[in-house]
């Protein structure tokens, strides 16, 4: 079914569960579960931590908020302090354990949500496991999924999200709050800002579109940006270089994205080279 330009959409979210063996060191079964509970349900998930080296490695096991800064970096927060905080109705076990070389741990855990609350809600845990001094790795950039445990101090870090969507509150729009156009300048091409809010109550990836039309009416450039994953009403901001060369003369931006409900939303800027 095609989708119309339009600023908002309505989608109702439903239950999926990813399931990606991250290879390294140690690794995870799964970087996120997503759980679809109205008030009063239950859910009990598991996952597995996976010892793929070749000595012993102890664990730890922490039940964490987080929430995403305007970049859409991942940011953890201490349990039961974020508004949203699905730690206070979830339970886990085991918190510390260790495992010999080609070991696998299950962690389990029991969401229960009230009958009186309604969602969304999230939380995370950090499994956290002392790192060799020769497998210290970089941390990625913001925002991006590690393929490999991102190294903390002397410690090597994944991160599991739990998002609970609530069926009977789960309404997915969005919109963009603005769109800018940064000229050329030093060592940096044209630049295209967009900011984009998630107004809804549903968990999003958004796929964002850019187009350049001259003055004749020509789409000269056209390109895919990075997805933006959102959080219930977070916002994020994107920036979407353009290399390519651009003769003098007036253009228009416009900004197309999917956040995956009934319709596009969009948003567009005029500029001048």
């Amino acid at each position: 079914m095609c989708k119309s330009i339009a600023r908002w959409g309505v989608l109702i979210g439903s239950l999926w569960v990813s399931a990606v063996l991250v290879q390294g060191q140690i690794g995870i079964s799964t970087l996120s579960v997503d759980v679809n509970l109205p008030p009063g349900g239950s859910f009990t998930g598991a996952f597995e931590v996976i010892n793929s080296s070749d000595q012993p490695r102890e664990f730890t096991v922490e039940l964490k908020d987080y929430d995403r800064n305007i970049e859409g970096g991942l940011v953890l927060l201490n349990p039961g302090t974020h508004p949203r905080s699905l730690a206070k109705f979830l339970s886990f076990t085991p918190a510390q354990f260790a495992l010999a070389p080609k070991q696998k741990q299950q962690i389990t855990f029991k969401i229960e949500i009230p009958a009186t609350e309604r969602g969304p809600h999230w939380a995370a845990f950090a499994i956290t496991s002392p790192a060799p001094s020769s497998g210290a790795q970089p941390p990625p950039p913001p925002g991006q999924q590690p393929s490999i445990p991102v190294t903390i101090g002397t410690a090597e870090q994944f991160v599991v999200k739990i998002r609970h969507t609530d069926p009977t509150n789960a309404v997915n729009r969005g919109r963009i709050v603005s769109v800018q156009a940064l000229l050329p300048e030093r060592d940096k091409p044209l630049r295209i800002v967009v900011e984009y809010e998630n107004t809804g109550t549903t968990f999003q990836i958004a796929k964002t579109q850019l187009r350049i039309v001259n003055a004749k009416g020509e789409i000269v450039v056209q390109k895919r940006a990075e997805d933006m994953a959102l959080l219930p009403g977070g916002k994020q901001r994107l920036e979407i270089p353009v290399t390519e060369k651009l003769p003098s003369g007036t253009y228009l931006a416009l900004v197309i994205i999917d956040f995956g409900g009934d319709f596009l939303v969009a948003g567009q800027v005029r500029f001048q080279i």
